[in-house]
């Protein structure tokens, strides 16, 4: 990446998309509600529509801020950084960088450029963001951070959070369909299939929101070996010079016909091969690349 003196990278198309496919349905639900809260109401009552209109407003909203997330392209020059969406364009020296997040709460999450006065936020779905890490910390070496050891990423929590909110979600999905359904003569069965159908699609989201059991979620280093437990408390110790290969790669998933393309480190030690996922990144408050620089450190300390 050395003298390069102009390099862009794109934003995520597929995120793009999603955020245009998002928008349509949310503009579908909009007329379907405005037609619906017309029909059924009568004219005296002037806040119907805005009624029918409300349900799929956040929706909107969040189209457009994930189709705008995921626009326009990042430029890296010789002293700048630049993040263009359309015609606007944001612009940071790196001489007047004080301070880097590499994680933020957006949806996905972002890194961050702060001056004293002045910021610059963008997403990190990009598909080349490896290679625009490694040029970042080229030109900013607030980006290389000093290990002490131990030295702990932990992201146990995060798919914690993920697992039982996804099951307390669904069980107040299928509270609020009891609450809202006509009254019901029998309440003792209703209330047992209401909690038999939530309980089914509890189940059904255990394997989505749980870990693999190749997937650390709490990765320990000590100055000789490191430590991998996954997430029913399994612990595997290496040592340093166990460890085969360490590789930063695109890995591809395939759901429903429909292929995806994530960022993974994938360690190998021996016959066995771990995986750090994105969300690994996300839970331990910086990215992916960052984590894969202070692995290949520590190996190669």
């Amino acid at each position: 990446m050395k003298g390069i003196e102009k390099t862009s990278f794109q934003f995520e198309p597929a995120l793009r998309n999603t955020g245009l496919l998002i928008i349509f349905l949310s503009l579908f639900l909009e007329v379907i509600g405005f037609i619906l809260s017309i029909r059924y109401t009568s004219f005296e009552q002037w806040y119907a529509p805005i009624l029918g209109l409300m349900p799929a407003l956040p929706f909107l909203l969040f189209g457009f801020y994930f189709f705008f997330r995921h626009s326009g392209q990042i430029i890296i020059e010789k002293d700048f950084i630049e993040l263009h969406i359309g015609k606007k364009t944001r612009k940071l020296n790196f001489s007047d960088i004080i301070r880097v997040r590499e994680f933020d709460r957006n949806l996905p999450s972002g890194i961050t450029f702060y001056t004293k006065d002045n910021k610059l936020s963008f997403s990190r779905k990009i598909p080349d963001f490896a290679s625009l890490y490694n040029l970042l910390t080229e030109k900013l070496p607030l980006l290389k951070k000093k290990i002490e050891y131990p030295y702990v990423l932990n992201a146990k929590r995060w798919f914690q959070v993920n697992l039982y909110g996804s099951i307390a979600f669904i069980y107040s999905l299928f509270a609020i369909i009891y609450v809202t359904a006509p009254p019901q003569k029998n309440v003792t069965e209703a209330l047992l299939v209401i909690f038999g159908c939530a309980t089914f699609f509890a189940l059904l989201v255990l394997p989505l929101a749980l870990p693999g059991r190749k997937k650390p979620v709490k990765v320990t280093l000590y100055s000789d070996k490191i430590e991998l437990q996954n997430f029913y408390n399994k612990i595997t110790g290496l040592q340093r010079e166990q460890i085969n290969k360490l590789e930063l790669k695109n890995v591809y998933k395939s759901a429903r016909g429909i292929q995806t393309k994530e960022l993974a480190i994938l360690i190998t030690a021996g016959n066995e091969d771990f995986t750090l996922t994105e969300h690994f990144g996300n839970a331990s408050g910086i990215g992916l690349p960052g984590i894969y620089r202070i692995l290949r450190e520590w190996q190669s300390a």
